[in-house]
């Protein structure tokens, strides 16, 4: 069975009961509840996805000790990454979203 349509634009939930009836007097039903949920906070397919705030530019001292927690996103299981561009001698630990280590190198970088 398909169910098919067009969600109600407000947050809701529905218990929907369906049949199967094989025309000789016997059917079995089962319950399926849906949840209707906000497209901008739902994270997957069909939402806005995670979003930033806009982050303040990271200066730091050439071989001086850096730890910079990096501010949660919005969404929802997010997993954080460096993709590029973090200088050397500096790294990203994932689960609590900290930039730690020392830099010798001079420069302008985009940590993406």
């Amino acid at each position: 069975a398909t169910l098919r349509g067009t969600p109600p634009a407000t947050v809701t939930s529905y218990t929907v009961t369906l049949r199967a009836d094989d025309g000789r007097g016997k059917s079995s039903d089962v319950t399926v509840l849906i949840a209707v949920a906000n497209a901008a906070s739902s994270g997957g397919q069909g939402g806005t996805g995670p979003t930033w705030a806009s982050l303040p530019s990271l200066n730091v001292v050439t071989n001086a000790p850096v730890s910079y927690v990096v501010p949660t996103a919005t969404g929802q299981s997010l997993i954080y990454s460096v993709v590029s561009g973090l200088p050397p001698g500096l790294s990203f630990d994932a689960s609590t979203r900290a930039i730690t280590g020392s830099s010798s190198a001079v420069g302008f970088y985009t940590i993406l």
